[in-house]
């Protein structure tokens, strides 16, 4: 019939590598969603679940509203000044934003001279733009689950999540499902 099936391999070439890489694929994208959006709440018993705070939800202090203002350069700029007159460190921050205010920085930093410099660096395993500012350079990256209109200034160096491990498991393990009873 003109198929031609020499050498042809399995697709995928095995099929638990592939189902645990899409699983963790979705872990990641859920584990985004909720740092950037989740809502916190403390377990008061073992039939209530542990939940941890969203960045949005979390940052309270140094927020600048920009009244439904386009993302520009110089907004960017006031945000890093906050942070200077905060005494803060200003390196190594990250500029995480939504889709849209990304196209609006990009739009107002070419109309002013600048350019946001290609992927060249990464921290926690994140590739970041970068945006020269005059209180420094500024790490810019596209937050999938951010708030359209929200943009968040962070020191990724020193955001950690804290883990609630299972008992003699640890945090991501894989085990064979229960003959009876599971799903």
């Amino acid at each position: 019939s003109g198929v031609n099936i020499a050498n042809q391999q399995a697709n995928p070439m095995n099929e638990l590598d592939f189902q645990v890489a899409v699983k963790m694929q979705k872990i990641a994208r859920d584990v985004e969603y909720t740092f950037i959006n989740g809502v916190y709440n403390k377990a008061s018993s073992d039939s209530t679940v542990n939940k941890t705070r969203g960045l949005v939800d979390a940052i309270t202090s140094n927020v600048e509203a920009a009244a439904g203002a386009s993302l520009s350069l110089a907004l960017v700029e006031q945000l890093m000044l906050d942070v200077y007159g905060a005494n803060a460190p200003t390196s190594d921050l990250v500029l995480w934003l939504d889709a849209v205010s990304s196209m609006q920085l990009s739009n107002d930093a070419a109309s002013n001279g600048a350019t946001i410099v290609p992927a060249s660096r990464e921290v926690n395993g994140i590739a970041i733009d970068t945006l020269i500012t005059p209180l420094g350079a500024v790490g810019v990256r596209i937050g999938r689950h951010l708030p359209s209109g929200t943009a968040l200034l962070l020191n990724l160096n020193v955001i950690r999540p804290v883990f609630q491990a299972v008992p003699d498991k640890g945090n991501f393990f894989l085990e064979e499902l229960a003959r009876t009873g599971a799903g």
